[in-house]
């Protein structure tokens, strides 16, 4: 603690530097993608000069920070002169020349690529994903996480299957998911990262640990914020891709802005299609024989038979931009709709071939933004939203089925059906989420106060409830409020960037359901309502700091104690997710440590480019709130406190670039243990120092990506990509005695896929093809679910404008 303080204190006391610089870098080319060599690009009044190569590409370093004039020459185009204010330490401008002669910059561009640089050089143990590429492709938000460095995606099936994530040891809700800063609950999982399609997505930061404070939430294992795209100009794009097991994904978004009053309207729409009908193996795959009764492994493998999924909707914005009252202010409507066949329960011993769950969601919002609100420095964002959500389960029949799809036993289920009881239950959700965000810089200076309130309802109803389990059911409310006050500082010509940032947590919960009592004088079981009160309420504190070395060398650090609170579905259980409630969890608190290196890209002769990215981390959890199942063969999850949890472990990525080749590998080592050596109730605890159970924790990806421009003219515009992913083997369950046997071992994983993009020479007409897992290899995740094997997808994408 004296250390945060000391480093508070000196930070607060510390001054700016002048004489900052910025390294301006792009390409010059026609408006068709046609590069512009031996265009002269000059800082006018100065002597930085750079004349592009053969690319197009050019190189302005040290541009004094300022207002700045660019002027571009070539044979093409007479002298032209464009102004930019130069603030930021990186900038990657495209200068378009059209065929009269005129000459723009690529604004987008440049916002994306600063966001990128700003975000990941604050300290924080952050990766930033582009999906510009990926868009293109038949390539799902979730599978380019999977492939970060300290991620780790666990998805019970194939496409629409419910996801959790791994971040450097910690996974399930200790991740929060956001979508433009807003906790993606609000939107249901009907408008997830499992139905949203990468090419509606600008980026999406992945923050490891140590969480800033202006992403008001209780992230205690870090966030994955999305950041939608955001179109300033008039634009449309569609795609439509088909391939394996019955899946069809179709989007479209654009935007148009009347150039006067600058009203704006932003549109996107998407539908996602499955069967889901991959085939599966294994000895978890069998039936039994009706005259046996003897379990016997189909040959071959099964395919799954009662795997459907369905996920639609649209997202509308609209209202004014650049206006002197507001920068931004949008009001928009969302609705999405989602229908699932379920086939399996927590495990694949359990078949299921009659339960569903249908989701609908409809979220009204409003979004303000002002810079330099009543004075200079002071910006304010507010997110205001409200959403309706409506989650189903239809589950009445009481047959079980085995893997080859057939009626085993008619009408045995003891419970009545698949998956408990006869059930139709619908849950009625409503939630008020604010999210305000009030900022002042003044030079090098920047405080911040962030607040995120949600106010939660859950009404459940079920017409085959019994008469009294009806009257007697009540509303589940829980409120949850997040309040943070960070300060940042740039020092040192912006060499050193800290951030030290508090934050303060309350939720309650409050519900009532009936619980059977025995009448002591009539000696009968009576049912009475219960009422059930949780309170929780803690603080916490952090601190990042970055320094650039030098220019292409920078150390990161961080630390920060977390807190998360449990969430509705921990608490007030999920049936469309097979989870049960647990009214006494209590939260789960962390002190996080992270420290990184990141080196590069350095130039060699000019023509290889190399980046080495590293981040060591700790992760000391009490009171883990973990997902589990109560044994092999379990239809539902539960949700536990853990003690003592430590994570160890680090994460690396090494990037080389050579003219048209691309190579990116990582690897990652998050080894997540029980620390406590007594339980609660005092006695010494069987699996002290044993691995988290079901959690993988070693794992490494390698992507290399070759454009062939260069090879044959015809093949101009195609691009060729190989990724490989593996996973290390790691225990399904708990130890027994200090031993783990090779039967509760989810195996060693590979994967190789295999990805081709090629551009019409006009450039509006992009056409994908991707292979994945080729060698049709056997995936596992969650509690050995198996993940679909070989597939083939195509997809095609038009823009328009």
């Amino acid at each position: 603690m004296k250390f945060f303080y000391v480093c508070a204190l000196f930070f607060l006391c510390s001054f700016s530097c002048l004489g900052q610089s910025a390294n301006i870098k792009g390409i010059v080319h026609l408006l068709d993608g046609t590069p512009v060599k031996q265009a002269t690009v000059r800082i006018q009044g100065t002597s930085i000069v750079s004349v592009s190569d053969a690319k197009g590409s050019y190189f302005l370093p040290d541009v004094p920070y300022g207002k700045q004039v660019i002027s571009v020459s070539s044979l093409e185009i007479k002298d032209k002169k464009l102004n930019l204010d130069v603030n930021k330490p990186e900038y990657d401008l495209h200068i378009h020349i059209d065929p009269r002669g005129e000459v723009s910059l690529d604004e987008i561009r440049v916002t994306a690529n600063s966001a990128k640089r700003t975000i990941e050089t604050k300290g924080f143990a952050v990766n930033v994903i582009e999906t510009k590429e990926a868009a293109l492709r038949n390539i799902q938000t979730n599978e380019l996480l999977d492939r970060t460095a300290g991620v780790r995606l666990r998805q019970n099936a194939g496409l629409g299957s419910h996801v959790h994530y791994n971040l450097n040891g910690l996974s399930g809700r200790s991740v929060k998911i956001m979508i433009d800063g807003v906790p993606a609950s609000n939107y249901g999982e009907s408008f997830s990262l499992n139905s949203i399609p990468s090419a509606l997505i600008e980026r999406v930061e992945v923050y490891k640990g140590v969480v800033p404070s202006e992403i008001a939430d209780d992230a205690l294992g870090g966030v994955i914020n999305v950041v939608l795209k955001k179109q300033m100009d008039n634009s449309l794009m569609t795609s439509y891709s088909t391939g394996s097991f019955g899946t069809h994904q179709w989007n479209v978004n654009g935007a148009y802005i009347h150039p006067k009053s600058q009203f704006t309207v932003r549109g996107s729409g998407y539908y996602n299609f499955s069967k889901n009908n991959y085939r599966v193996w294994g000895d978890k795959v069998y039936v039994t024989n009706p005259e046996t009764l003897a379990v016997e492994k189909v040959a071959g493998g099964a395919k799954r038979f009662h795997d459907d999924y369905r996920s639609y909707g649209t997202k509308i914005d609209f209202g004014f931009v650049k206006k002197k009252w507001a920068d931004q202010f949008l009001l928009g409507i969302l609705y999405g709709n989602m229908f699932s066949e379920n086939q399996t329960g927590a495990t694949m011993e359990v078949v299921y071939g009659n339960r569903f769950s249908k989701q609908h969601s409809l979220v009204y919002s409003m979004q303000y933004e002002k810079k330099n609100l009543l004075l200079e420095g002071l910006d304010l964002q507010v997110n205001l939203n409200y959403s309706d959500l409506t989650r189903q389960v239809i589950d009445t029949s009481a047959n079980i089925f085995n893997w080859l799809g057939q009626i085993s036993q008619r009408g045995q289920h003891l419970t009545g059906a698949e998956g408990g009881a006869k059930t139709l239950l619908f849950n009625y959700e409503d939630k008020i989420s604010n999210r305000s965000l009030l900022s002042y810089t003044k030079n090098n200076h920047r405080f911040i106060g962030t607040f995120l309130f949600d106010n939660f309802k859950r009404k459940p109803e079920d017409e085959l409830w019994a008469d009294y389990v009806r009257q007697l059911t009540d509303t589940r409310k829980l409120n949850k409020y997040v309040a943070g006050f960070t300060y940042e500082l740039s020092a040192f010509n912006k060499r050193l960037k800290s951030n030290v940032f508090y934050k303060y947590y309350n939720q309650s919960v409050s519900l009532t359901d009936p619980v059977a009592v025995r009448n002591p004088e009539t000696g009968r079981t009576e049912y009475v309502a219960k009422e059930t009160n949780n309170h929780a309420n803690d603080h916490g504190y952090g601190l990042a700091l970055s320094y650039a070395l030098w220019d292409k060398i920078m150390v990161l650090g961080s630390a920060e104690k977390a807190v998360r609170l449990p969430s509705e579905s921990e608490l007030l259980g999920n049936e469309s997710e097979n989870e049960l409630s647990n009214y006494g969890l209590v939260p789960e608190k962390s002190n996080n440590y992270n420290l990184g290196l990141r080196l590069g890209p350095f130039p060699i002769q000019e023509l290889h480019y190399l980046s080495l990215h590293t981040n060591l981390f700790v992760r000391d959890v009490k009171d883990m709130i973990r997902r589990s199942v109560q044994n092999n063969i379990g239809e539902y999850y539960s949700y536990e406190n853990l003690e003592n949890v430590m994570s160890k472990g680090f994460d690396v990525e090494l990037l080389y670039r050579y003219k048209q080749l691309m190579v990116d590998g990582n690897f990652s080592l998050f080894n997540a243990r029980k620390n406590n050596k007594y339980d609660y109730n005092g006695n010494i605890d069987t699996y002290y120092k044993a691995r988290l159970r079901n959690e993988p924790y070693m794992t490494a990806n390698l992507s290399i990506a070759y454009e062939l421009g260069d090879v044959a003219k015809a093949l101009s515009g195609t691009s060729i990509r190989y990724n490989y992913a593996y996973v290390h083997e790691f225990p399904r369950d708990w130890p027994m005695f200090g031993q783990v046997s090779l039967k509760d071992m989810i195996p060693v994983q590979q994967a190789h896929d295999i990805g081709l993009l090629y551009r019409l020479p006009n450039n509006k007409i992009i056409l994908g093809f991707d292979a994945k897992n080729i060698l049709n290899a056997q995936l596992f995740d969650n509690w050995m679910l198996q993940k679909p094997g070989r597939s083939f997808y195509g997809k095609i994408t038009y823009i328009l404008k």
